[in-house]
């Protein structure tokens, strides 16, 4: 008896069709909720966030960029090949001053590959086939100053670009830091 009471009273509140009405209504809106939302960010942005906006600190003004396509004051870097780059020399005297930042640059950059001897047995590298070339061999000491900084430069096989990672002058120190080790070894 109480059931039946039960029964009258959901009937009586929501009708017949009523439960299914709000289940396929739930299953709707969250339908909904996942197509607003993704894990690549929103389909549909209602309102801006702050993650889309140019940042700047407390009373500094906002910063504009430059026109798309311009060219630095200190004008575009030239490209040439690698047969033109074995003509071009390293402008940088060799101080110690210029190879302890050129090995700090190595160290920070290339010891996971090339060793922190430059041997070519770093801890990445040794997963690498053909392995790094060790700094002392051969294939680098046989090169030019303007080959080895092509090479930083455009990268190679399994080395990556440092083009536009290090600038120019950040590269010739390190082939001043690659030329001491080649001294050394």
């Amino acid at each position: 008896m109480r059931d039946r009471l039960v029964q009258g009273l959901f009937r009586g509140l929501f009708g017949e069709g009523a439960l299914r009405r709000m289940s396929l209504g739930l299953i709707g809106g969250m339908l909904a909720a996942a197509l607003l939302t993704s894990c690549y960010g929103y389909l549909v942005d209602v309102f801006p966030e702050m993650h889309y906006q140019q940042s700047y600190r407390l009373q500094e003004p906002p910063r504009r960029l430059p026109p798309t396509d311009s060219v630095p004051i200190t004008g575009r870097a030239r490209d040439y090949s690698f047969a033109e780059a074995a003509e071009i020399e390293n402008t940088l005297a060799s101080t110690p001053e210029r190879v302890a930042s050129g090995n700090q640059l190595f160290q920070t950059n290339c010891k996971h590959c090339h060793g922190a001897d430059g041997r070519g047995e770093g801890p990445a590298g040794l997963y690498f086939d053909p392995l790094p070339q060790p700094m002392q061999g051969e294939r680098v000491t046989d090169r030019s100053d303007g080959e080895i900084y092509w090479i930083l430069t455009n990268g190679s096989s399994n080395m990556p670009k440092f083009g536009s990672l290090l600038t120019a002058e950040e590269r010739w120190e390190l082939i001043l830091f690659i030329r001491s080790l080649q001294e050394d070894g």
